[in-house]
């Protein structure tokens, strides 16, 4: 019963509307239920003479029916009171409709639904130009449910079978590599040489690498040689060494020579004589003969036990070497008497070599000249060879050119080459800015690339066509223009109407419309409002409704221009069709109208660019924080409200950081999106902000994270639909786990996941949390569980499992 005391109960105090607190979602109208306006009714019987001895006593007394009646009606007014109410204000709104009303009057126009747009790779054969005029269709197959979408060429393109494709040399690009810092060197014990070069056990060998100093000249003997066969089915010889030899990190192997001596020496090995040179001492060395073939600037390799020393000959010279030392032998002269007879030192010619740097150290020393080798007279073999690369890493600081394999040969009728797609064997594709250069048959990259990782053998592929969603709408008659009539409007016919990505554009949200209004034949400009337009502007407000119906609104004569008088004289031209959903690589591949002259089209990289248009629950947070910026983002949450209105862009987080890069403190604003949609709110930002302000735009990646729940689910209910309404409430477009409600920077409670799962019919409790990482189990012990700066927790990919059933397919190798 109500707790009403007033005396007056029909017009009472309690009954009098108060405006509700700011903020809330959800405040209370209904002050009376059926009951209570029954019972005061009842109530108010005895104040009227009329009714004096009437008393309600059974359910068939007519006026204990009107009364009834009147406390239903009172009861159902009462019930949408509030329901209307709650639809006159922005945070308890629930209809888009009154949303939209309530925001326009901030000025605010909420993003609608946005298009995808793809690269195709167009196959053409034949000598001839082929010309693809804007708004040549091409249909993706279905996909996810979806139904086939239609994608037109945003502007002439032409193409040229000679542009087909090319493939990469990878031979070129194969070279030694390390994951050790750049600038370190690569330690090889093992080299491969082409099959037709013959090698043999023993053989002691010189490398060189081109473009480096005599430092890199170093020298190994070799202890095996066999076949080898690489994952391609190339054939090749593997050297194995006796010492490892070092290559700087990321020489190619072509650049890396292979000499073989074919001449060696030893040094001089008799015992020591006062005043003869010695067999190792400093840059000089004694060999043991005389050798005519060792002429300055000759290159030697030394080699003691299983070290070699790499020098050059500066220069040759003869030296006498003692053999014997000078004796006396006792002879008997004539008299016989022994007499001694002097015997002359034994001597020996032999080679002195000066060399260009010291080697007696360690044990290279004259002690040990009888192991110490002198090798020469080196022969140019061959250059190295790798396996065939089983993936290629391309990265602009290291290849800012890619080596073809075939001559390039330029077509007077083949328009130039501005951008690629780079594909490997396991289909995967990257889009890039390069041309190329006919004389030296390379493709010059023109953007820098970090990390992008193929798998070899790559083709580049050079008639690309820009195609967005969106199926044309031609000549669609709206209408007939009447002068005596104000703000005429006219609705299109097709829906949703096509928006596309331009961040040029004057645009505030980066999209231009494809729609174009001609009046009597002259095209009129689409305004966001009538604001500041005059009775002669030919102008037109383009607005939507909550079922993306588009209608088309001109003005009234003082703001903005009447129509014409005229039949059938307002027509449109517009494209329709947009969303989030968009087809995946390979599937637009269908040409609506067959080309002469092309083989194949498809798209080797999904299409991007695509989003729904604002949900209600953004539009009321963003509509009062966009009334707040007038044109100009000062504070960080201006800043965030700048890239949340940028088309592409679900969430975004601005706060105070240390960028190591400029070894300052900046405002880094961090954006959940695609890559490319970060050039774009930062130009969005810059034009609203003050000219050295600094910042940053970084996108937030994915941080794959799974879960493990143990459920116990009520018996009376059917476990699918128990484990469906989990998916809703947990990874649904609204649920719990997406990056959009988790939020960037914040912890995720493992308190939020009980809550939410005991929401759930038939879930009786939720017995324990694990997390899932790349096959590996961990239980969720602490209270709360927070994604590294920079990332997002990403369950959708990884995988949540209820009871050891995954919800939704994990993209994770070896789940099970």
């Amino acid at each position: 019963m109500s707790q009403c005391t007033c005396v007056n109960k029909v017009h009472c105090e309690c009954t009098i509307s108060k405006t509700p607190q700011p903020g809330l979602k959800y405040f209370s109208r209904q002050w009376k239920t059926f009951a209570d306006f029954r019972g005061d009714m009842k109530a108010l019987v005895p104040n009227y003479s009329a009714l004096d001895g009437w008393e309600p006593c059974t359910l068939d007394d007519w006026g204990l029916i009107i009364i009834d009646m009147w406390a239903y009606v009172a009861d159902v007014q009462n019930f949408y009171d509030q329901v209307f109410a709650h639809e006159l204000y922005l945070t308890s709104a629930k209809r888009r409709l009154s949303i939209t009303k309530l925001t326009s009057l901030l000025g605010y126009k909420p993003k609608p639904a946005v298009a995808a747009s793809a690269y195709l790779k167009v196959m053409a054969q034949g000598t001839q130009l082929i010309k693809f005029s804007k708004g040549l269709a091409f249909r993706s197959a279905a996909f996810d449910e979806e139904p086939p979408q239609v994608f037109e060429v945003e502007a002439d393109v032409n193409i040229h079978s000679s542009n087909n494709d090319w493939r990469v040399d990878t031979e070129q690009l194969n070279g030694f590599s390390s994951d050790s810092a750049a600038g370190a060197d690569v330690e090889v014990d093992a080299v491969y040489v082409n099959t037709k070069y013959y090698f043999r056990s023993g053989d002691v060998v010189l490398f060189k690498i081109d473009g480096e100093s005599a430092a890199y000249h170093q020298s190994s003997k070799i202890q095996n040689v066999l076949s080898y066969t690489d994952s391609s089915g190339k054939k090749l010889n593997k050297l194995d060494l006796s010492s490892s030899i070092d290559i700087p990190n990321g020489t190619l192997s072509s650049n890396v020579q292979i000499y073989r001596a074919n001449l060696s020496q030893n040094l001089w090995k008799q015992s020591y004589f006062s005043g003869d040179p010695k067999a190792v001492d400093g840059n000089q060395i004694v060999l043991d003969t005389l050798s005519s073939k060792i002429s300055a600037n000759d290159e030697l390799i030394l080699s003691y036990q299983n070290e070699y020393k790499y020098a050059m000959v500066e220069s040759n010279s003869d030296t006498q070497l003692t053999i014997q030392g000078a004796t006396s032998q006792m002879v008997e002269d004539a008299e016989g008497n022994d007499v001694p007879v002097p015997i002359p030192a034994l001597k020996s010619l032999s080679s002195k070599i000066l060399l260009d740097r010291t080697i007696d150290n360690g044990s290279w020393v004259s002690a040990n000249a009888n192991a110490i080798k002198v090798y020469y007279s080196f022969q140019k073999i061959c250059s190295l060879e790798l396996p065939s690369l089983t993936d290629f890493e391309l990265d602009t600081s290291v290849h800012s050119t890619l080596p073809l394999n075939q001559p390039l040969v330029k077509n007077k009728l083949a328009p130039d080459v501005q951008q690629v797609f780079i594909q490997d064997s396991q289909d995967e594709a990257l889009r890039i800015n390069a041309t190329l250069d006919y004389d030296s048959t390379n493709l010059d990259i023109g953007q820098a690339i970090e990390h992008a990782s193929f798998v070899p053998p790559l083709t580049i592929f050079g008639n690309l066509v820009k195609v967005s969603r969106g199926e044309s709408v031609e000549h669609e008659v709206l209408g007939s223009g009447l002068v005596t009539e104000k703000n005429q409007f006219f609705t299109l016919k097709k829906k949703p109407l096509t928006y596309l990505n331009n961040y040029n554009s004057a645009s505030e949200q980066g999209i231009e419309s494809t729609l174009k209004v001609y009046v009597n034949g002259v095209a009129w400009d689409e305004v966001d409002n009538f604001y500041n337009t005059g009775p002669t502007d030919q102008v037109f407000v383009v607005t939507h409704d909550e079922d993306e119906n588009t209608f088309i609104q001109f003005g009234d004569g003082n703001r903005g221009a009447r129509l014409p008088s005229g039949v059938d004289n307002i027509i449109a031209y517009y494209r329709f069709g947009a969303g989030k959903s968009s087809p995946p690589k390979n599937t637009i591949n269908q040409m609506v109208q067959p080309i002469n002259g092309v083989t194949s089209v498809t798209n080797p990289i999904a299409s991007t660019g695509g989003s729904e248009r604002e949900d209600i629950e953004d539009i009321q947070l963003l509509a009062p924080q966009s009334s707040l910026l007038l044109g100009r983002a000062i504070s960080i949450e201006d800043m965030a409200v700048v890239a949340r209105s940028v088309a592409g862009v679900s969430f975004a987080h601005a706060s105070w950081q240390w960028q190591d890069k400029q070894q300052r403190a900046m405002v880094c604003v961090w954006i959940l999106a695609d890559e490319a949609t970060a050039l774009p709110v930062k130009q969005k930002i810059r034009s609203l902000s003050h000219d050295n302000l600094p910042f940053s735009v970084e996108v937030i990646k994915p941080f794959e994270l799974g879960l493990s729940l143990d459920v116990s689910i009520d018996d009376k209910y059917i476990t699918e639909n128990v484990l469906s309404d989990i998916y809703q409430i947990l990874l649904s477009d609204t649920g719990l786990l997406t990056p959009e409600k988790m939020g960037f920077g914040r912890a995720l409670f493992r308190s939020q996941i009980f809550e939410v799962l005991h929401s759930v019919s038939g879930v009786m409790s939720v017995n324990s949390i694990s997390l899932l990482f790349y096959g590996w189990t961990f239980p969720w012990n602490s209270s709360a569980i927070k994604a590294p700066t920079g990332f997002v927790w990403d369950f959708i990919n990884a995988g949540v499992k209820v009871n050891g059933k995954y919800l939704v397919p994990p993209n994770v190798e070896g789940a099970e």
